[in-house]
């Protein structure tokens, strides 16, 4: 008995001294959340000895323009942790064995140290390839403490594009034992391609891809944390990937004065320049609004249109596809004879048609419920008596824009009645509980009825409802919440644009060329040159996203629509939602890449909203 108590009371001694102790962090630095999110965050998967398993259990995309991925690591006790590291892929044949740039058997060092895995296509052909790290650390050999961790990423590689531009990792390197006591060998290979790094804005081997879960900003690291570093040696804290942690130069005090002051004014020069360049017509007021102190919008870093690592990879199979489209669109607006043809088609009985109750009225638009042949519940587009002929031609030319579009996300016109040309009835199949999504957003007991993962869904049913339109060349080119409709068991439906103009008049400026438009829904190419693509559509769908999770507020609602394109140009978008999961607003953000070409495809947003679902999913 005597014994049974003594060990018993080791035992508690035991983990009470264990959980004492914070081992070791893992996580992703500042440099990489930067360049991938454009957020200066860290991203932690162990953070002093907690391990973040919400963050591991997310596949992490690793787009075909990215060959590497990389990790921080650190050990918090006074003394290095041995550890031991396996990579290995689900195709051997797209993606051969990845390198390591440290040894698979070694140290966790005590000064923060950044490695990588080396990730090139063969080119043989185009696949999606699981690589699955697994690393185990060793905390205390005596008590058989391990820690074992599996991060897998998702690698996209291309046919007849292997990967290039990063000098090869060894497999095997010269310093097995690499860890807090030999910083130095690490050290000299990253300065290796420290230089390559700066010059050509690829990443070294040392570079790492990944997203994950939980964002740290870099001011919630204590002043005891120490930096993310690479050790040159003891005491020293250097990482090429990180300008401001190269050393300055030794050439004394005045040298640091005299630099320190000639900088200062080269920078007061530059906005000078800039602030002249604008002209008097870019600073008119903007009802007292500061760029970075507004509540709706933040600075996201952007990047030029001939940089090879965009800040805005999307998860998944994220690769440009828009360059090279070349299937063509559908504008039949611009083809009486087509436009002609569907109206014919389209066309019923005004008889068979009757209305019930008005839903929604604007200055001349009208939406009813209604019922066709006395059997079938339909909503009914109509314009008052009192409307123009552009007004009813406008009608007439948008509702027909989802013509065909036979999808169950999305409600395509059921018929047009123009007997009375004056006032044309539209015909929508929606049963009784179809509503706006937007008033539906903005209903107060919506915030208490609908979940996270509904919202998911909701935005899930919209993505493969424009990818249906993307596939058959049809250009949506205002994707909003006021042109969706809901039921009461939360199915969601795209339909198009018509008599929104009139319905959401505070959605819809005219910039002095006396045409409306969502100013706040384009995208830069569309506000800079009317140009409208599948990348557009994107950007507006981000847009989208955002309402959902913000219950139907406007974009931007301080901002001027004159000053939008300057905004956007600048690099400030929407900020994350009160209450939005990180993964969720990340994948707004890849929407409003600058460049149509960086942003995903609908299919790939798809796949993005899917795991995303199934990962909360879990721990609901």
């Amino acid at each position: 008995m005597a014994n049974m108590r003594a060990n018993l009371t080791i035992g508690l001694f035991l983990m009470l001294l264990t959980s004492g102790q914070t081992h070791f962090n893992i996580y992703l630095n500042l440099h990489e959340v930067l360049r991938l999110i454009g957020v200066s965050a860290e991203l932690y998967y162990v953070r002093e000895g907690a391990i973040n398993d919400y963050a591991l259990n997310f596949a992490v995309p690793v787009p075909a323009n990215i060959s590497d991925v990389t990790f921080t690591w650190q050990s918090l006790v006074d003394h290095p942790l041995p550890y031991s590291i396996n990579v290995a892929t689900s195709d051997s044949d797209v993606l051969p064995r990845p390198m390591l740039n440290i040894s698979r058997i070694g140290d966790v060092p005590v000064d923060a140290q950044t490695w990588g895995v080396s990730l090139k296509c063969s080119g043989t052909r185009a696949a999606e390839v699981t690589v699955t790290i697994s690393l185990e650390v060793i905390l205390d050999r005596e008590t058989n403490n391990n820690t074992n961790l599996v991060f897998k990423r998702k690698k996209i590689c291309l046919k007849d594009e292997p990967d290039g531009g990063h000098e090869d990792y060894e497999d095997e390197p010269q310093h097995p034992e690499l860890g807090a006591h030999d910083g130095e060998h690490y050290a000299e290979h990253a300065e290796d391609n420290a230089e390559h790094v700066i010059a050509d804005g690829h990443l070294s081997p040392n570079v790492e891809q990944d997203t994950g879960a939980h964002l740290s900003t870099a001011t919630e690291r204590g002043a005891g944390q120490p930096a993310v570093t690479v050790g040159r040696g003891p005491g020293t804290d250097y990482d090429p990937l990180l300008r401001e942690t190269i050393d300055p130069p030794t050439s004394g005090l005045i040298t640091l004065i005299i630099g320190g002051l000639l900088a200062l004014i080269l920078v007061s020069t530059l906005i000078l320049i800039a602030y002249c360049a604008k002209g008097p017509s870019k600073r008119h007021p903007t009802n007292g609004v500061h760029l970075i102190k507004t509540s709706s919008f933040q600075r996201l870093p952007t990047i030029s249109s001939t940089a090879h690592n965009s800040i805005y990879v999307c998860p998944s199979t994220i690769t440009p596809t828009y360059a090279t489209l070349t299937r063509p669109f559908r504008e039949y607006e611009h083809e009486p004879e087509e436009f002609n043809r569907r109206l014919q088609e389209l066309t019923v009985q005004k008889c068979r048609v009757r209305l019930s109750c008005l839903v929604q009225e604007g200055n001349f638009g009208r939406i009813y419920r209604g019922t066709y042949n006395d059997c079938q519940e339909v909503l009914v587009k109509t314009v008052a008596q009192h409307g123009s002929q552009i007004q009813v031609n406008l009608l007439l030319q948008e509702s027909m824009m989802l013509y065909e579009a036979a999808h169950p996300n999305v409600l395509s016109v059921l018929g047009i009645s123009i007997e009375d040309y004056a006032t044309p009835f539209v015909l929508y199949a929606a049963n009784g509980s179809v509503r706006n999504l937007k008033t539906f957003l903005q209903d107060p007991s919506y915030a208490r009825s609908v979940t996270t993962i509904q919202t998911v869904l909701m935005a899930s049913q919209l993505a493969m409802a424009m990818e249906h339109l993307h596939n058959h060349g049809v250009i949506h080119k205002d994707v909003a919440a006021r042109n969706c409709v809901i039921d009461d068991q939360l199915r969601v439906k795209l339909t198009d644009s018509a008599l929104s103009r009139d319905l959401f008049p505070g959605d819809y400026n005219s910039l002095g060329d006396g045409e409306y438009r969502p100013v706040k829904w384009l995208s830069l190419e569309a506000l800079q040159k009317s140009h409208f693509n599948e990348g557009s559509d994107v950007w507006s769908f981000g847009v989208l996203m955002w309402e959902m999770c913000t219950l139907g507020k406007l974009p931007y609602a301080e901002i001027d629509p004159y000053e939008m394109e300057h905004y956007l140009k600048d690099g400030y978008r929407l900020a994350q939602p009160f209450n939005c999961p990180d993964e969720l607003f990340t994948i707004m953000a890849y929407c409003w890449a600058s460049m149509p070409a960086e942003r995903p495809s609908f299919s790939q947003l798809q796949i993005c909203l899917s795991e995303f679902h199934t990962q909360i999913t879990r721990y609901v």
